[in-house]
């Protein structure tokens, strides 16, 4: 038969595994938490960098449009009392296919971003963070998306 293994030295074993286990444990923590220190950084400089751009889009005249306060009701083609004629404006269908139709206020801003070369994915994040506006009507007042690879 096998003979029965000394305690002191499975102690001594078990102990040199639990050093090691800690150790790895250790390190991989700190590099973890390297990396997540890392990634806070990088999402505070694009917090930045975006709240300058905001800023600076805030200078340019036809980026200071305020969002509108109005918004045209959806069930009725006829503007209430506190919809103004800013409403009237949207509801007003295109006289003809070709002339481009006028953007409302409240889109102005998105327009003139797309004009000014930021992307059109930024653009649409932009305008998720606004509730007076719908994404899905962007598509009228900009062109539509390339598929070139």
């Amino acid at each position: 038969m096998a003979a029965a293994i000394d305690p002191k030295k499975s102690i001594t074993i078990v102990n040199a595994f639990v050093v090691t286990t800690v150790q790895f444990l250790n390190q991989f923590a700190v590099k973890a938490n390297d990396k997540l220190d890392k990634l806070n950084r990088q999402i505070q400089r694009l917090e930045a960098l975006t709240q300058l751009l905001e800023y600076k889009l805030s200078d340019i005249p036809s980026f200071s449009a305020e969002p509108s306060k109005t918004v045209a009701s959806d069930s009725s083609d006829k503007p209430t009392a506190s919809e103004g004629p800013e409403a009237v404006r949207v509801e007003a269908p295109a006289e003809a296919s070709s002339a481009p139709q006028e953007v409302p206020e409240e889109y102005k801003m998105y327009v003139n971003m797309f004009k000014y070369g930021i992307p059109r994915v930024a653009v649409e994040q932009k305008m998720r963070q606004d509730p007076a506006v719908d994404v899905a009507q962007l598509a009228k007042w900009l062109p539509a998306e390339s598929t070139e690879a």
